[in-house]
């Protein structure tokens, strides 16, 4: 029980310091007026995976004493997206609701115009579009942000947690626990 409250703790406190980063970053993207420039998310990309890397790093090395399953840091980076995520997603709402209204419309255009580029027919578009604007009203946002950043979290870490695991000695487990 002391495990997972731990692991909650340390994936809570690196997915709220991913939310914040990420969150400072659109931040400076919307003062700059690049928010609806898609050539910046590669940066959002590199902020997530290396906050759901070095998520559990931290974990591993500072709670579990540098040893942990794959299963564990699979789950520690799902709890770290998902936090962020959380967090992004209220932010979004603000955004969306109370900070710039007008956004929606400026990324809805934005996402015409790079259909438009693609070569799709009219009627692509527009139901493209259509499908589109939920996920650009206030809560569709922050909801999108929730489920997308547990879901692609869950798909990065598959990956960082192959880097991660470091299974230790089974013996020196058990021993740990009698001596406690």
């Amino acid at each position: 029980m002391k495990e997972e409250n731990t692991q909650l703790k340390s994936a809570m406190t690196s997915g709220a310091l991913m939310g914040l980063v990420l969150v400072l970053f659109t931040v400076i993207l919307y003062v700059i007026g690049v928010a609806t420039m898609q050539k910046y998310n590669w940066i959002s990309n590199v902020i997530f995976i290396g906050g759901i890397f070095m998520g559990q790093k931290v974990y591993r090395d500072s709670i579990l004493n540098g040893i942990i399953s794959y299963g564990k840091a699979l789950g520690t980076g799902v709890l770290i997206a998902l936090f962020a995520g959380f967090l992004v997603g209220l932010f979004s709402f603000i955004l969306y609701k109370y900070i710039d209204p007008e956004l929606m419309d400026k990324q809805i255009a934005f996402l015409e115009d790079s259909y438009i580029d693609a070569g799709l027919s009219d009627d692509q578009i527009a139901a493209s579009i259509q499908m589109s604007k939920w996920f650009f009203t206030p809560i569709g946002s922050a909801l999108g942000s929730s489920f997308g950043f547990a879901f692609f979290g869950f798909i990065f870490s598959l990956i960082t947690s192959i880097f991660i695991k470091r299974e230790g000695d089974g013996f020196d487990a058990a021993m740990k626990d009698i001596k406690e």
